[in-house]
């Protein structure tokens, strides 16, 4: 089994996508499931009350806030952890306990595999993890990672393919980003143990600030040089809102208040893209819809 947490703030109806869309696509039982979250209001804590009650066999985890408190550069040993500090300002101050407590979920669980997700992204195809891939993360694990998020379909990457999979390095010549970014919280399968290390060297406050930190650790380092995925991706992610300050993502600007009213009210969100016109990670053409019994109400649709 792989040890999968998924990071969500505000977002019960974009979570409850996610959760429904892994429970139907994957057949094979790969994935246990843990969930660590947080909310800014008492409306968003209902909607995950609900989420709770509705998935039981999902492993929930508060994030726990706390008033600021100042946090001093005495970081581990890793340069970029003062120069994070001097540059960012936010980085000078926690309201929070989320790498703690990343670091204490990552400690309690047994799995030897773990995959993170945030929840904006969804399944579309049954999730598959070869054999042959995990054993290459077993065996090598600061050199291979799996990703569900890649495969042909995607463009700008250079790979080479064996045995029904695709392979490539992320540091030679990748003509798109998404092919050469060495750390990621959109569905790429790491040695738990060898990650957890990581994770404790790295400063970061949020899943933003894990991904992108820890990414710059491993080009710094030259880690998880090989990349392995299945032919075609089975991961898509939807930019809809930004529910955080740290990082100015693109997004549509659809408001998570409006989208929570919706869950609360029994709504339940669905997107439809084109399959066969998937060549990103995250579709160009989409329509997201709010469904309730037999009815339908269109929030946003991208031609």
């Amino acid at each position: 089994m792989i040890r999968t947490i998924i990071f969500s703030f505000n977002r019960p109806i974009q979570l409850e996508l996610l959760l429904k869309s892994i429970v139907k696509y994957d057949s094979f039982h790969f994935l246990k499931i843990s969930v660590l979250y947080s909310f800014s209001s008492s409306e968003y804590e209902a909607g995950y009350q609900r989420l709770i009650e509705q998935f039981p066999n999902v492993f929930w985890i508060r994030e726990q806030k706390h008033s600021k408190t100042a946090v001093w550069p005495l970081f581990p040993l890793y340069w970029r952890n003062y120069y994070w500090w001097l540059k960012y300002r936010s980085s000078r101050h926690s309201e929070s306990s989320f790498k703690n407590q990343l670091i204490q979920m990552l400690e309690w669980f047994q799995e030897e595999l773990v995959m993170f997700l945030t929840d904006d992204s969804m399944f579309y195809k049954t999730i598959s993890v070869p054999a042959l891939a995990v054993r290459a993360i077993q065996e090598k694990p600061a050199i291979h990672s799996f990703s569900l998020r890649h495969g042909e379909n995607i463009e700008g990457g250079h790979f080479q393919c064996s045995n029904s999979l695709i392979q490539w390095n992320i540091y030679s010549g990748q003509d798109h980003h998404e092919w050469n970014y060495p750390f990621s919280v959109d569905g790429q399968i790491y040695c738990k143990s060898f990650i957890q290390r990581i994770i404790k060297k790295v400063s970061f406050k949020n899943p933003n600030s894990l991904e992108g930190n820890i990414a710059c650790f491993i080009k710094d380092k030259r880690l998880l040089p090989i990349v392995f995925s299945n032919q075609l991706s089975c991961l898509v992610g939807f930019e809809l809102n930004r529910v955080q300050n740290l990082c100015m993502n693109n997004n549509l600007n659809i408001d998570s208040k409006y989208l929570n009213s919706l869950f609360i009210d029994g709504y339940s969100m669905e997107i439809n893209f084109d399959n066969n016109e998937n060549s990103f990670f995250r579709p160009l053409k989409f329509q997201v819809n709010a469904v309730r019994e037999n009815e339908l109400l269109n929030i946003i649709t991208l031609k």
